[in-house]
């Protein structure tokens, strides 16, 4: 049966061209969700939506840091399916984040950023085969230029006619527009979006920030052009006080593709967090500003509370429900990763991620 053109051009509609109306600072979204061992009239303030997966490549082994090796790809859809997660469209989630829809239980979201074409020859037989629905975000650039290693634009408009297939906006030049100038990530858009008409007659809704780097007014130019959501790339659940805007997502490739890795994720439950400074991942002095995070009481004790920055261990400060992370040292340029677990018992972890960006190597 030929697909509706629903179904054919899901997650696709014109965007604005009118980018960059300056609106108030939204604050990054960053917040939590229930675990099955804490009570009902906690977890009723703390409701996590979905886990967002992202993966890259597959089976290409050559490339370690961005890949999924083939068997640890197939035990995560195996895993997936035989654990009754409930594997859900991009969209789905987003109706739910504006309170127009209602999602199952155990809701999981599969990204997959750049269009390499083990997505094509190797990823989407297997999400046919298993019924999964996932995001494609596609940066217009390298395809024009032909580049190896990428799908071809016949090949994307494939995919599109199927309705598992949600196509996303990825930048045109997928470069470090967290550093470009107003102007230039407006020129980037505007060069994606012409090559998105041509090619398919329309604009993707959703956007994937290239390496998962945003600033406020880099998601204030995204809200303004007319996107529902993007995705960032800093680790945690959705939970329904999230950002449509700095949406978190689960690595699943490079170091992190391991079934027990995938399943840590799955089962992660928010933190709670209801304030974080510096609102601004995008930091303009280093040694960083205070960071600090709020913790909502429904999550509980904070014993056990533990924070990673860049991989390794830092300490934190307690008063009342304020964390604060005790850093007086120079962060690196480019981009850091915060991330804070609760143990919850039985394998399940509360789990809080933040972006910091400190501009310089990829200038």
């Amino acid at each position: 049966m030929k697909p509706s053109p629903i179904n054919r051009w899901r997650g696709l509609a014109l965007v604005p061209l009118a980018l960059l109306i300056s609106a108030g600072l939204v604050a990054i979204g960053i917040l939590p969700s229930p675990p099955p061992t804490i009570q009902a009239a906690q977890a009723s303030e703390i409701q996590k939506l979905a886990t967002v997966l992202v993966y890259h490549r597959f089976g290409e082994d050559h490339i370690p840091s961005t890949n999924t090796p083939l068997a640890d790809f197939e035990a995560h859809l195996a895993e997936l399916r035989d654990n009754n997660w409930n594997v859900i469209p991009a969209a789905d989630l987003i109706d739910a984040l504006e309170g127009k829809a209602t999602l199952p239980e155990r809701a999981v979201v599969i990204t997959i950023d750049d269009a390499y074409r083990s997505t094509y020859e190797v990823a989407w037989k297997r999400f046919r085969a298993y019924g999964f629905p996932f995001t494609l975000a596609i940066a217009t650039e390298p395809l024009e230029q032909k580049l190896g290693g990428y799908m071809t634009w016949q090949e994307v408009r494939e995919m599109a006619a199927d309705p598992l297939v949600t196509l996303a906006h990825h930048s045109h030049d997928h470069g470090h527009l967290v550093n470009y100038s107003v102007s230039a990530r407006a020129s980037d858009l505007e060069q994606a979006n012409k090559v998105w008409r041509r090619e398919l007659g329309a604009v993707p809704r959703l956007y994937t920030y290239p390496y998962g780097e945003y600033s406020e007014p880099y998601e204030q130019e995204i809200r303004a052009a007319g996107f529902r959501a993007a995705f960032a790339q800093h680790s945690g659940p959705v939970w329904t006080k999230s950002n449509r805007f700095a949406l978190t997502r689960y690595a699943m490739s490079g170091t992190h593709t391991s079934v027990s890795r995938l399943n840590l994720a799955l089962k992660s439950q928010p933190m709670g967090v209801t304030h974080f400074t510096p609102s601004d991942p995008f930091l303009k002095q280093n040694p960083p500003p205070p960071i600090e995070m709020t913790i909502d009481e429904a999550a509980g004790s904070l014993s056990g509370l533990t924070c990673y920055l860049g991989g390794n261990t830092i300490a934190t400060e307690q008063t009342d429900r304020t964390i604060k992370v005790l850093r007086n040292e120079p962060l690196p340029l480019s981009r850091s990763r915060l991330n804070c677990t609760l143990p919850l018992g039985g394998g399940v972890w509360r789990w809080f991620g933040a972006l910091l960006y400190l501009p310089g190597a990829d200038d």
